[in-house]
């Protein structure tokens, strides 16, 4: 056959693995012309690791022109879907976005600890609910919140012995109307309320905020005020001591201006407490430590508690 320029040479149908392309042998080093099969070519391929880069650029691809968009991982030690997976958007009514491990039979996610199996996992019809999806362990399915409840003097009872006289008065000016329990400056008075916890409450501690005001303080006076609270079931003994006291303190700013104290620490209801039971709350002042003159007027308090759950069923 006489010498023809490979340009010259006549277009191949198909490429088989026998076929034959001209190569140069050590180019670098000693070239020599060579044969080599397109199933050389093709082993060199598939055996070669190094790392290219290229960028592509996919336009506005539309995805109902295509049946399936694969975008397969290659299996690495740094994977965010191990082995083979894939993820793929199939073309239906609407597109799903699907996330496959390398058998493509169980739905995936990743999480910090690693993947979990989402087996038979569907949204519902409203495009909105997931049904049939268990939580794995890292997520938590308890909900906790703090919530508040306010307590107005008005629904205080005064201690049958050593009682805070609960009474009202209105302002001079703007004739504004107002319960209070006035907690005299000697004697240590009592004033007791009841809460009934929801259902969702964890039966844990409580705090209170003390609001209050006064017609005759100081600004260097202050205030110490206690609550204590015991709770009770069907059939317990209402013969029960409180449990142990937490106490809050303020100073006093202008005779009849409100004053907010903040939180108590951490109160512990004696008595097991649980949702749906009766608590009892005992307030009283600390005369020991409290200097106010005069009474201190407490119009009411803001009990904060704590619940697992939004809602109660």
């Amino acid at each position: 056959m006489a010498d023809v320029k490979i340009s010259a040479l006549g277009a191949i149908a198909s490429v088989a693995g026998e076929d034959l392309v001209a190569i140069i042998d050590d180019p670098s080093g000693t070239p020599a012309s060579r044969k080599a099969t397109i199933t050389q070519i093709a082993t060199f391929l598939a055996s070669d690791s190094t790392t290219r880069t290229a960028d592509l650029d996919m336009g506005n691809l539309n995805i109902d022109d295509i049946n399936s968009l694969y975008l397969s991982e290659k299996a690495a030690a740094n994977a965010d879907i191990t082995g083979d997976g894939q993820i793929w958007v199939k073309n239906e009514s609407p597109n799903v976005l699907y996330f496959t491990d390398d058998a493509g039979t169980d739905f995936q996610v990743a999480t910090e600890a690693g993947t979990e199996t989402l087996t038979n996992k569907t949204i519902d019809g409203d495009n909105n609910t997931i049904s049939n999806l268990a939580i794995g362990a890292e997520v938590g399915t308890t909900l906790t919140e703090t919530q508040e409840i306010w307590i107005p003097a008005g629904a205080f009872t005064s201690a049958t012995t050593n009682g805070a006289s609960i009474t009202s008065r209105e302002t001079s000016s703007n004739v504004v109307n107002y319960t209070y329990a006035a907690f005299d400056t000697s004697t240590s008075e009592i004033a007791w309320f009841t809460w009934t916890p929801p259902a969702n409450w964890n039966a844990g501690t409580v705090r209170f905020k003390l609001y209050w005001t006064n017609t005759a303080g100081l600004t260097t006076e202050t205030i110490d005020f206690d609550l204590a609270a015991v709770a009770f079931a069907d059939d317990d003994a209402l013969d029960t001591a409180v449990g142990s006291a937490a106490n809050v303190t303020d100073t006093w700013i202008a005779q009849n201006d409100l004053h907010i104290t903040a939180y108590s620490s951490a109160i512990t209801i004696a008595g097991s407490p649980a949702a749906g039971e009766e608590v009892h709350f005992k307030l009283s002042r600390d005369v020991a430590s409290d200097n106010m003159t005069g009474d201190v007027d407490v119009i009411g308090v803001l009990l904060e508690y704590t619940v697992d759950d939004i809602g109660t069923t």
